[in-house]
């Protein structure tokens, strides 16, 4: 059996776009299991296991060669490297992890979360599944432990890193969902030790055929560096490779960066390992991400996902100890008995040349092929039916590939004929034809036997014209021009003789009805036709024309007789006779009418044949109508008679008609008993009628908004004017006449009164005006009444008066007219106190700067007052209150002007005094003070109005009042003190001064190297700050019994022992101060020393050979260089090497601290020649039962060999 394998997938994935808000599609408890396999890869697979591991963001410039990936170099040197593999899509994840597993980047450019941009298509989960294999989907700190969850986040997982969750046929489809499991049972911050994934590879029936592993965003190197995703990597993959899965099947490792860091398409790491891989190999042919699922699509004989997949390159090339990959075709595809088939295959992959043995099917089995390429034979079936095909192509190496085909050989060609077997002349008749065996399709040819054109077609329809015996036959042909025929017999009889009755068109009594005899079959010519009219009457001849006398149905039967004698009667056809045609009567509605109405006209009729028609004509020379239902007006009164003629379907007519009396149409005329009423006059109103059909009556609409009824009618209007009375007049036909009369209604006189203004004011004349209505002008004269115990008369409507005094006064005037009436009418008048005005100001005194607040409070008056103010500045406002600001010192006199509302003035003013605008000044009692030091600050207000007092800001977060204080700064620095003057007008004033407060002398001590070794000069610094600079000197302490003084802030000291010395200087500043550092420990270690050890030692050439160091003492971190004695260099103060050359070498190890001390050491390294082995037997040649002695003699090495 070939290798046959299953599919692990370990995804470190990508980063995706933006956080979603998450939702579980399944329930998330845990329902692990771990199910056999259903079916195995074909036998021809490579492997049986593969896992592939996707890291992220990395060229591979940037990881292969890379001094922080030591184990991802390592297995790419140790298996197989494809140094040409590369991404499908720049600068972002999504589209290159869809692409994994789904053949395509979907359109993607951009990263996107899955509820974002789900994906509807085919993957890899449906290709397996349809192979009847199984899958897998683990990610580590997957939200849930099995089943499928959208959540964008989960510890260091993203959702992102999980291309399975994208596909809409694996999210909505529970069982698929319970493949979605979690890698780690317990979620941690550091490197997680994917032990739910790693047992699942403890045993073939735990491990699916397939199973993916996303890595959280630290173990994928996303959100950390590259050596910790060689760290993970090396922890994993060694679990992985030693697992049962890989231990005992073929199984293979597939790892690559899914994403490299540029910002184009490039070149990313992808490494084949495991135990079909092949070792210490690299290959530079191009391969990107379509290339695995092509490999894995190849392998299992998998359909492809996409064009993409469809045309990548497969990667076989890694594999070791493949079989063979045969094909075979075959021709023709659908072969009969007796045919030469030629049958074609080819091998590829395994180790040429190869053998080829083929196995027909039937009993050609172990044909020897031979070794050609192609391998072609050809070989011939006796018999029909299925047969299974296999050639097996063996290589060199014995590995054998093999490939089937299922070749159908049809029977040979024959075919049937099915149809009538009678038939009668003229009648179509039916004929199919049935193939066996053959090649299809198949092509018809057809004879009837009569003389006729040919047919076509598996079907064929055929009329005879001829009684007699036929053959009928078909011909058929295959796709090979193969030929085979048919035929059936058939007999053609003459049609029996027939005869049916048809006639044309109604009947009724005394109209003929036209009746024909049809007959077919029998013998023509036909001799006789004798017909039975069904009224006791009898007709001869084929076509008759009978006329019934009375009404009914009656049934008619025709006999014929042909030459041969043979009779045949009719079926009974049956005749409707209708009565004839009557009118029997007309309506006219209404009758009588009258000129201009609309009259409806309508004529019954009786018998006939239907449809039946009317023509009106009216009687008064007006066009005829038609229609046996139909309007007509006339125009002139007067008796007509109006005639209809009705005629039926078969011509037939009959008429008769009706007189009308028409009358002249409806009048009406209206009088009135008054000609010029009044306001409340009762008027008659009369409607007189004319013509017109019955007695009309009258209704009435007066023009006021009140209506009547009745022919005579009274009426009393309630308001002047002028109205149309109007009288409509209706007859017993609902006919209408219209006649008006209009009336003009006078009123009685009236008066009314107005006055302006109203309210007033003493001194001020208000007009009056009275408005006379009514009556009868014109007005001839106006008394006035003032209220006041004055009067007036005048002809004119409008006067004036004043008033002397305030209060409410009742005005009257009376107004007479040209008939001698008089009417009255009164108005109330108020008359109120005079306008006076009083002047405000607020603040006064005042200051400069601040706003004085001006108010004029007013009595007496009319309506709100305006003002106007001048404040004596050439200031000025126009509000009754307004605010003004002074800009000099001084007395001055403001005036306001209050104005009423009918124009009346008054004015007051008032004395404002304005002082200087407050301001303050300071002073110190030093301007130089230090931390301590109690200072006095004094502050002097001028100007402002009244007594200020004084508030300070010290600049310290303190603060004081009083315009005299004492302050005491507490910490040094610079400092600003801010005083602010407030005066009974809460004007402020502020003024300040900036202080340099200095702080206490004080000095740290400063150590350049703390640990520092033996011998090793060490820098002392001291660093000086507040008292009085320049600082004078620094006494320095070492501890270790020294001492020194200098006058700069540095030192250097030697330390001849080891241990810890106790460190400390103290400054002297400009003016004798003194302050003194605070002690400080310093270590002294031994100097540097190191050891050099190799090992394996002894070894052999090209066997690596590790060198570390054995450090002892020194300070700080330890760096190496190597001389391996045979001239060549190395770094690291742990590194191999090996040696090309036998020989005894002296390797040489520099160490260097970060103090720069350095040590050295070296070690002899004996290398031995490389293990060689020679094989002798003897004796040779020999026989059976002979002892043999065989002996293994080695050169090189180390030690004894084995």
């Amino acid at each position: 059996m070939g290798a046959r394998f299953k599919v692990l997938v370990l995804g470190l994935c990508l980063v995706f776009g933006i956080l979603i808000a998450s939702f579980a599609v399944s329930t998330n408890h845990d329902r692990r299991s771990y199910p056999a396999v259903q079916a195995t890869p074909p036998s021809q697979a490579p492997f049986d296991y593969i896992v592939v591991i996707a890291m992220n963001n990395a060229s591979a410039k940037e990881v292969y060669g890379s001094s922080a990936a030591p184990y991802i170099n390592s297995l790419a040197n140790a298996y197989g490297y494809a140094t040409a593999y590369s991404n499908v899509e720049a600068a972002v994840s999504d589209p290159n992890y869809l692409a994994l597993i789904g053949a395509s980047t979907f359109g993607l450019t951009a990263d996107c979360y899955p509820t974002q941009c789900p994906v509807s298509a085919v993957n890899i989960v449906d290709r397996i599944e349809g192979a009847g294999l199984t899958w897998k989907a683990w990610a580590e700190d997957y939200p849930v432990s099995q089943g499928c969850n959208l959540s964008p986040s989960n510890a260091q997982y993203n959702s992102k890193h999980f291309p399975f969750i994208y596909f809409q046929n694996i999210v909505n489809d529970p069982a698929r969902c319970d493949n979605l499991l979690r890698a780690n049972s317990v979620v941690t911050s550091s490197i997680e030790t994917d032990d739910l994934f790693l047992k699942s590879l403890g045993s073939t029936s735990s491990a699916a055929n397939y199973n993916w592993l996303t890595p959280n965003q630290c173990d994928d190197i996303h959100d950390c560096s590259l050596s910790t995703g060689d760290k993970y990597l090396s922890q994993l993959v060694p679990k992985i490779l030693s697992s049962t899965v890989f231990a005992t099947q073929n199984a293979a490792l597939f790892i690559t960066f899914a994403e490299s860091s540029g910002s184009s398409v490039g070149n990313v790491p992808a490494i084949w390992a495991g135990p079909i891989a092949k070792t210490k190999f690299q290959s530079s042919k191009s391969y990107n991400h379509y290339s695995v699922l092509t490999t894995l699509e190849t392998a299992w004989g998998l359909s492809p996902l996409t064009s993409k997949d469809g045309s990548a390159s497969t990667m076989t090339q890694f594999f070791k100890n493949l079989a063979p990959q045969t094909s075979l075709s075959y021709a023709p595809p659908r072969p009969v008995v007796g045919d030469s088939i030629s049958f074609n295959s080819t091998a590829t992959g395994g180790t040429s040349p190869y053998k080829f043995s083929w196995n027909f099917g039937d009993s050609a089995s172990n044909v020897p092929g031979g070794t050609g390429l192609p391998n072609t034979m050809t070989h011939t079936y006796t018999r029909a039916g299925t047969y299974t095909v296999t050639v097996n192509a063996t290589d060199t190496n014995g590995k054998i590939g093999s490939a089937s085909a299922t070749v159908t050989v049809a029977a040979p060609l024959a075919v049937t004929v099915s149809g009538a077997s009678s038939g009668i002349i003229g009648t179509s008749v039916s004929f199919s034809a049935a193939t066996s065996g053959g090649t299809s399709p198949y092509s018809f040819s057809w004879n009837f036997g009569d003389g006729t054109s040919l047919a076509t077609g598996s079907t064929a329809s055929h009329k005879y014209a001829v009684a007699g015996a036929y053959t009928v036959r078909v011909n058929a042909t295959d796709a090979k021009g193969r030929l085979a025929s048919a035929s059936a017999s058939i007999t053609i009889n003459a049609p029996p003789l027939t005869v049916a009755v048809t006639a044309s068109g109604s009947s009724e009594v005394g109209v003929a009805v036209n009746l024909t005899a049809t007959a077919s079959g029998g013998t023509q010519p036909y001799v006789s036709f004798v017909w039975d009219f069904g009224d006791g009457s009898t007709g001869s001849g084929n076509s008759a024309a009978h006329v019934y006398t009375a009404s009914g149905t009656c049934s008619v039967t025709v006999t014929v007789k042909d030459s041969a004698g043979i009779t045949a009667t009719s079926a009974s056809y049956s005749v409707a006779v209708s009565a004839r045609l009557q009118v029997s009567s007309v309506h006219a509605v209404p009758n009588p009418s009258e000129v201009g109405y609309s009259i409806s006209l309508s004529a019954t009729t009786s018998g006939g044949v239907s449809p039946v028609s009317c023509n009106w004509n009216f009687g008064d020379g007006s066009p005829s109508s038609s229609g046996c239902s139909i309007t007509h007006v006339y125009a002139n009164a007067a008796n007509y008679t109006a005639t209809v003629t009705a005629t039926d379907n078969l011509g037939v007519t009959a008429t008769n008609s009706i007189i009308i009396t028409v009358s002249p149409k409806l009048t009406v005329a209206v009088s009135t008993s008054t000609p010029n009423p009044v306001v409340g006059q009762s008027l008659t109103f009369t409607a007189t009628t004319g013509n017109g059909v019955g007695v009309a009556t009258c209704s009435w609409n007066f023009g006021d908004g009140s209506t009547g009824s009745g022919c005579s009618k009274t009426h009393a209007y309630n308001t002047q004017g002028t109205f149309t009375a109007k009288v409509t007049a209706t007859d017993a036909l609902s006919v209408t006449a219209t006649a008006s009369v209009t009336v003009n209604i006078v009123s009685t006189l009236g008066v009314s009164l107005n006055a302006s203004p109203n309210s007033t004011e003493p001194t001020i004349n208000p007009t009056f005006t009275a408005t006379a209505v009514g009556g009868t002008p014109a007005y001839t004269s106006y008394s006035w009444t003032f209220g006041d115990g004055t009067t007036a008369t005048t002809s004119a409507a409008t006067t004036i008066h004043t008033y002397n005094s305030t209060g409410t006064f009742s005005v009257t005037v009376t107004v007479a007219d040209s008939a001698g009436k008089t009417a009255t009418s009164s108005v109330s008048v108020t008359v109120n106190a005079r306008l006076t005005v009083t002047a405000v100001a607020t603040p006064n005194p005042t200051e400069i700067s601040v706003a004085v607040g001006s108010t004029a409070p007013t009595t007496g008056g009319l309506g709100t007052p305006t003002c106007k103010w001048t404040f004596g500045d050439s200031g000025t406002a126009n509000t009754c209150s307004a605010s003004h600001t002074y800009t000099g010192a001084g007395t001055f006199t403001a005036i306001v002007t209050a104005t009423d509302a009918l124009g009346v003035t008054a004015t007051n003013n008032t004395t404002i005094t304005v002082s200087p605008k407050l301001t303050v000044t300071m002073t110190t009692s030093t301007s130089n003070p230090v931390v301590g030091q109690s200072l006095t600050l004094t502050a002097t207000p001028s100007g402002g109005v009244g007594t200020a007092t004084c508030t300070w800001n010290f600049g310290d977060n303190t603060t004081g009042s009083g315009c005299s204080t004492i302050h005491t700064y507490t910490t040094s620095g610079t400092f600003t003190a801010t005083v602010t003057a407030t005066d009974i007008l809460t004007v402020n004033a502020t003024t300040s001064v900036t202080f340099n407060v200095g702080s206490a002398l004080a000095v740290i001590l400063v150590i350049s190297a703390n640990p520092t070794e033996l011998a090793v000069s060490t820098t002392f610094t001291a660093r000086a700050t507040g008292g009085s600079p320049p600082y004078a000197s620094y006494n320095w302490t070492f501890g270790d019994g020294t001492t020194a003084t200098t006058t700069t802030a540095t030192t250097n000291h030697t330390y001849n022992a080891t241990g810890t010395f106790s460190a400390m200087v103290t400054v002297t500043d400009s003016t004798s101060v003194t302050a003194g550092s605070t002690a400080v420990s310093v270590a002294v270690n031994p100097r540097l020393s190191v050891t050099a050890v190799a090992g394996p030692n002894p070894t052999e050439v090209s066997k690596a050979t590790s060198f570390t160091i054995m450090p002892a003492d020194g300070a700080g971190t330890i760096i190496c260089s190597w001389a391996f004695g045979d001239t060549t260099t190395g770094a690291g103060c742990s590194t191999t090497h090996a040696y090309a050359n036998t020989g005894t070498f002296n390797a040489t190890v520099t160490a260097t601290d970060s103090l720069g001390v350095n040590a050295t050491a070296s070690i002899t390294v004996a290398v031995n020649a490389k293990l060689a082995v020679t094989a002798n037997a003897s004796p040779n040649l020999t026989e059976v039962g002979v002892l043999v002695d065989f002996i293994a003699p080695t050169t090189g090495g180390v030690g004894t060999a084995t």
